[in-house]
């Protein structure tokens, strides 16, 4: 499971002011983020457990787990348990340790 890069496992936290056309931008838990009304983060765990955390619709975020699969050094794909099961693809394209590219 350690094709992905080390800096990569962590809780990551969408920086939507910085995407581009291409990027999805996300930065660390700890970052100095502007004020928003929520933000979609998600974590990635060298056991092979994902957490994604999306905005729910009172205060706070609403957490769904699932486990990732390295499918090559720039691309996991994650499954989602639960009522309803589903699984998704995470195209990496670059990752330092504080500054995570997602392809769109």
């Amino acid at each position: 499971m350690s094709a992905l890069p080390p800096e990569i496992f962590r809780r990551w936290i969408h920086s939507h002011e910085e995407d581009t056309e291409e990027f999805l931008v996300y930065r660390p838990s700890g970052y100095s983020f502007p004020p928003a009304r929520g933000r979609q983060a998600f974590e990635i765990k060298k056991d092979g457990t994902f957490i994604r955390y999306d905005i729910a619709a009172a205060e706070g975020a609403r957490k769904r787990s699932g486990c990732w699969k390295a499918e090559a050094r720039d691309r996991i794909r994650v499954e989602f348990r639960g009522e309803e099961p589903r699984a998704d693809s995470l195209g990496i394209h670059s990752c330092e340790k504080g500054l995570l590219k997602v392809r769109r």
